[in-house]
């Protein structure tokens, strides 16, 4: 009994799910990819920033030692 309910729930879940993201992507697709751009430049920035302050760090570090 379990089996077939079961089946018959994940079949219904998959489709629900398949329509949603088709809505999603044929309505608001620009903006998906709008976001993503933003997310990756702002990573890449916070990325350098860090990479700029353990190089000064580094710098500084060695001023002191010599």
């Amino acid at each position: 009994m379990g089996g077939p309910f079961g089946a018959a729930l994940g079949f219904g879940i998959g489709v629900l799910g398949s329509m949603a993201f088709d809505y999603v992507y044929d309505n608001y697709k620009d903006d998906v990819i709008d976001v993503g751009k933003n997310a990756v430049n702002a990573v890449s920035d916070v990325v350098g920033k860090v990479g700029d302050a353990i190089s000064d760090f580094g710098k500084s570090l060695g001023s002191v030692f010599g």
